[in-house]
């Protein structure tokens, strides 16, 4: 009896420990299978701050990760999905709207229960940082809202052995001058890239390193929480035309939609990338140095760091706690301490910053720094400024992109280069980017004048009852249709209806929870300010308004025309195609089979990355045009005219199998006497196919139209890994749009307005095939 009790007790006192752990789940935790120094350091950091908290247990809250999207839209996804993390991690760039939205709580109460007020916390955190972590809220009163971690600078790195083989000093190119005085003495080494730039989504994280040097920037707040976009100004004009000198003029630099891989980094001379407290690569083959500065004396560079926030919707105490708790430890400089240590430890006090050495009191290592390296990383920390952070920043980087691909791809500007007519090409360069910063002021920070406004809410209530009114003509008239065809329908036997009803009744509720029940929720978003967490406010006919005279979503209608067209030529005929001729075959039929299937088996996302290395600027196609004679410099993804197709082509390659093996089945039930009997009658292929074949399989092609279609309609996914939209736009599909205004902007009710212009759009084709299906007759084949 007493071994029961104390049995008991144990378990009691086991469910006490388990209710009293709290469970956290941390954007930014360090991967535990991860060998390399940098996640060893902050697994050390983890633990130090597991052990100073035992009955807090930390959870990796990741979410979906896709190429070419950004973080922000996996940790908006996953709020939505209501799986949110309890500790964010946000970028600059994406604050203001996770602020707006409600998603992120403020510190202050935090911080006031800190010593004085929290104000040495405050005081180690950079000054040009503090505007960013720190906003007024509604009241008035400035309201802190995340702390910073890990602070970064922009820098140039350059590739020793390169700089060697071409006599250059060892050193980073200080101006703008050297920069293309060493990337033309690297350029004669041969197969050398003197210079990398990322390309597609990433383009405008490189192009800002020559806005910011000319004295330029994206955006500025002329007044408070009054943002502007300011990239059409004759500084950021300057850094505009270096680019393009690089790139399109002189074919310095070389881009890519993806990192580099080791191979290519030993042909790369130069590429900028962060440092922090160590370098981001071994600086025994890479140097470090600053930013070059523009013509007039700037460099600008850029101060970034992972802003770790608490979401709001954490409603126990407890584990808000736990959430500042993990905070300000993480961002401390205790976890500083520890990490150096570690990287120290681990053997990596080369690439430590020097600074950092001296202060955790690691002198003895100073000697293991490379010649220069301390100077390097003072001077890249000096005249910094930090990524944009105003209204609506999320794509920032995307919106000063798009001039600059429209430039790199505009005839006149070719013209005006290679007739060395600098005042021409510069009157283009301001041209684009005038129209583009208007479309931003407008788009992303909502600049409209009233009358303007007004205007468009009228053109709106227009085409918001015409919708309804061809909503409720379609309903009646397939109610109608369909009642009437259902009316020469053989009744079921008995006259017992009920056991049919109740067999549809499973699919017919699915259908209504993940189809109808959405869609009247998106009706009703489609009028609202809509906040995931704070009250939605009711805006009228505005998101109808301002998408319809939203220059970008005109532009995602032609492109996903464009996306139809091949898809509704090209990959809905060639699975056809490839049936016929396997059908006709007399050998190797199963051979023939399995060749045509394979692509299907490979994963989606796996086919589309293989084929974007094949269509990169030294991928293997490019390689083979070369050998032909013809220089392609491009990537086929960052031409308008290609981008398109090589978006397609994966999907159409991966997809003909399946097709054509369901065409092939639909061959085999036309009764081969049909074949035989017009043979006798001397029926030639064109005739047998147009008599037999096509009437055979009528019924497939009707349904796989209406398929082919609406996939057309909702082709997103591939073109997010090639293009991410891009270049300018060109493959930047509807819904794309739609995806990257929700998800990204964080503007969800414009992108249900997108939607239901759309779903109006692509009504009356419904309707038209539906009330043909409803004619056709199924058999069963023999």
């Amino acid at each position: 009896m007493p071994q029961l009790f104390y049995l008991l007790l144990l378990l009691w006192l086991g469910a006490g420990t388990l209710r009293a752990e709290i469970v956290l789940r941390v954007q930014g935790l360090p991967n535990d299978a991860s060998t390399d120094a940098a996640a060893l350091a902050e697994q050390r950091v983890v633990a130090a701050f597991q052990q100073r908290h035992p009955g807090v247990r930390l959870v990796p809250a990741e979410g979906l990760r896709v190429q070419g999207l950004n973080t922000e839209a996996a940790t908006i996804m996953m709020i939505s999905g209501g799986i949110a993390p309890d500790v964010i991690r946000m970028q600059f760039r994406s604050s203001d709207s996770y602020i707006r939205q409600g998603l992120v709580a403020s510190l202050n109460p935090y911080l006031a229960g800190e010593p004085e007020g929290g104000k040495a916390i405050l005081g180690e955190i950079e000054p040009q940082i503090l505007p960013v972590i720190q906003r007024r809220a509604e009241s008035g009163e400035p309201q802190v809202y995340g702390l910073p971690t890990q602070p970064v600078w922009m820098g140039l790195y350059f590739n020793r052995e390169l700089f060697r083989r071409a006599g250059l000093p060892p050193r980073a190119p200080r101006d703008w001058e050297e920069l293309l005085a060493f990337a033309r003495k690297l350029k004669t080494l041969g197969k050398v890239h003197p210079l990398f730039l990322p390309s597609g989504t990433g383009t405008g994280f490189g192009l800002m390193n020559f806005i910011r040097a000319a004295g330029g920037d994206a955006l500025h707040e002329r007044a408070p929480d009054e943002w502007v976009a300011v990239f059409d100004s004759p500084e950021a004009e300057e850094g505009y035309l270096m680019y393009y000198q690089l790139i399109e003029g002189e074919r310095l630099a070389y881009r890519l939609a993806r990192n580099l891989t080791p191979e290519e980094m030993e042909t790369t001379g130069m590429l900028f990338r962060y440092v922090g407290d160590t370098a981001a690569i071994d600086p025994d083959l890479w140097g470090f140095g600053a930013v070059p500065k523009g013509p007039r004396g700037h460099r600008g560079s850029e101060i970034n760091a992972g802003i770790l926030a608490m979401y709001a919707g954490i409603t126990e105490e407890a584990k808000r706690h736990a959430a500042w708790e993990y905070i300000r430890y993480v961002t401390s400089e205790e976890a500083d301490r520890v990490r150096i240590n570690a990287l120290v430890e681990l053997g990596q006090g080369a690439i430590v910053n020097p600074a950092a050495l001296r202060k955790f009191g690691h002198e003895d290592v100073l000697v293991m720094t490379p010649p220069g390296f301390e100077a390097e990383f003072a001077e890249a920390m000096a005249d910094c400024r930090p990524e944009p952070y105003g209204r609506n920043c999320n794509l920032i980087y995307m919106e000063v992109a798009y001039p600059m691909d429209e430039i790199l791809l505009s005839e006149p500007a070719r013209r005006a280069w290679e007739a060395g007519d600098t005042a021409a090409l510069r009157n283009e360069i301001r041209a684009i980017l005038s129209k583009a910063a208007e479309r931003t002021n407008e788009r992303m920070i909502g600049h409209v004048p009233p009358e303007e406004m007004a205007h468009r809410r009228r053109v709106a209530a227009a085409l918001v009852a015409a919708i309804a009114i061809a909503f409720i003509f379609v309903g009646r008239s397939l109610i109608a249709h369909f009642s009437k065809a259902g009316a020469g329908l053989a009744p079921p036997v008995g006259k017992k209806p009920m056991a049919a009803w109740l067999c549809l009744l499973p699919a017919g509720a699915s259908v209504l929870l993940w189809n109808y029940l959405p869609m009247v929720r998106g009706t009703q978003m489609a009028f609202l300010d809509y906040r995931i967490l704070l009250k939605s406010s009711f805006v009228g006919l505005d998101n109808f308004a301002n998408v319809l005279f939203d220059p970008s979503f005109w532009n995602s209608l032609l492109a996903t025309a464009h996306f139809a067209a091949w898809m509704l030529t090209i990959g809905f005929f060639l699975p056809m195609l490839l049936a016929y001729a396997l059908h006709l075959i007399p050998k190797h039929k199963i051979f023939y089979r399995t060749v045509y299937y394979l692509p299907a088996v490979i994963s989606g996302t796996a086919v589309f990355f293989l084929w974007k290395g094949l269509f990169d600027a030294d991928g293997l196609l490019n390689q083979i045009l070369q050998l032909t004679g013809f220089d392609n410099p491009r990537a086929w993804t960052e031409e308008p005219r290609l981008a398109m197709l090589a978006c397609v082509i994966p999907g159409i390659w991966a997809g003909a199998g399946p097709g054509c093996l369901i065409y092939l089945a639909a061959l085999k039930s036309i009764p081969p006497e049909q074949f035989e009997a017009s043979e006798i009658d001397g029926a030639g292929f064109l005739s047998k196919t147009r008599h037999i074949v096509y009437p055979g399989i009528k019924g497939l092609i009707i349904i796989n139209f209406i398929g082919a279609l609406v996939a057309a309609f909702h082709g997103a996914t591939n073109i997010l890994i090639m293009t991410g939209g891009g270049p300018n736009g060109a493959t930047e599909v509807a819904s794309l749009l739609i995806f990257f205004e929700a998800f990204s902007r964080l503007r969800f009710g414009p992108a249900t307005a997108m939607a239901w212009i759309i779903g109006s759009m692509l009504l009356g084709l419904t309707v038209m095939q539906l009330k043909r299906i409803s004619r056709m007759e199924f058999r069963t084949a023999r």
